[in-house]
């Protein structure tokens, strides 16, 4: 009974976040809603069973970012991509070692201090037994600096020479029938099941999350057209992302949060800023992309590419940018969590 009255209260929770276009809101407002009726009702976390379907999700959700287009879109920027994902991902470590060194570091502090993405990362850090609500509390409070800052950002900072031409190639364009279409989603979840699968086995950091994402990426990379994914499954996993980490919301928890307010804006205001460099180093050597200062941000993919389109500021490669540094935080995951193992 209190899952499903959390579960009402997660999806209540997310329409009303969406009602008043609150950042991050469908994730957010689940979290909300779910941790309220935690904590009145004295919940208890999800079943095993629900954060294994909720982890294999977002790695499916993530893994479908990758396909033929993607991989074709990449070809013209990838090097200055790699080289922003892996500067942004090292200006992460170094924040998270700063706050070590502060003594103001929380609970799961490199996924914390990580460039993106709220869902992604919220995720792992309950996957690895780590402080999720705390986690999410840094991404949201980036999240947030960046929409704030960014128009400001952009009227400030002069804009960036001629874009380079992104070459889409051709693809199957011809729409396949609902058995195709069935099958090709049957190849995507045994994908994400035993690329996870996998990845438990061998005992990688975020095992469930890295390992769907690495089986679904593979299966839609070999489709013949991307897979297109439907809205109700983002929405679905969002909100159960959000229902996962509500459910962990303590009194205990709270308490801790209080204080991880102060290092999450500092951590936000330094992962701006180290975008905010990357993007001038791109133009120091001559490295010719629109909306460079949109493409380095350390987050958030949907709101920066929509920013893109109305500026008509190279939407694709701000995309491909953040698709990119995305999956470069997942890959580099287990690699993160074993050289610099997370505070706990």
């Amino acid at each position: 009974m209190t899952l499903a009255v959390g579960l009402l209260a997660a999806c209540a929770g997310a329409w009303l976040a969406h009602l008043v276009r609150l950042p991050g809101g469908l994730m957010i407002g689940a979290t909300f809603g779910t941790a309220a009726t935690t904590l009145a009702l004295d919940g208890r976390p999800l079943p095993d069973r629900l954060t294994v379907i909720v982890f294999v999700a977002v790695g499916v959700l993530l893994g479908l970012l990758v396909n033929r287009r993607t991989l074709r879109a990449l070809r013209p920027v990838l090097l200055p991509a790699v080289a922003c994902g892996v500067g942004l991902i090292i200006v992460g470590i170094a924040t998270a070692l700063l706050l070590r060194a502060l003594g103001i570091a929380p609970d799961g502090d490199v996924l914390a201090t990580s460039p993106g993405a709220l869902s992604v990362l919220s995720a792992a850090a309950a996957d690895a037994g780590l402080d999720a609500p705390t986690v999410a509390l840094f991404h949201l409070t980036r999240l947030i600096l960046i929409l704030v800052t960014i128009p400001l950002l952009l009227r400030l900072l002069p804009d960036a020479p001629a874009p380079a031409r992104v070459d889409d190639g051709s693809f199957d364009t011809a729409a396949p029938s609902r058995p195709v279409l069935a099958a090709r989603w049957a190849m995507v979840v045994a994908g994400a099941a035993v690329g996870a699968a996998v990845a438990s086995v061998v005992g990688l950091g975020g095992a469930l999350i890295f390992g769907a994402t690495i089986g679904t990426a593979a299966v839609a990379v070999s489709l013949p057209r991307p897979l297109v994914t439907p809205a109700w499954f983002g929405t679905a996993v969002q909100v159960g992302v959000g229902w996962m980490i509500g459910s962990l919301v303590t009194l205990e928890s709270i308490a801790a949060m209080r204080t991880a307010i102060v290092p999450a804006v500092l951590s936000a205001v330094i992962g701006i800023a180290a975008g905010i460099g990357l993007a001038y180093a791109m133009r120091a050597v001559g490295v010719r992309l629109a909306g460079d200062v949109l493409a380095t941000s350390p987050g958030a993919l949907e709101s920066l590419s929509v920013i893109a389109v109305e500026r008509r500021a190279g939407a694709v490669q701000v995309a491909v940018f953040h698709t990119l540094r995305v999956l470069l935080v997942l890959l580099s995951l287990p690699v993160l969590l074993t050289l610099v193992p997370a505070l706990r």
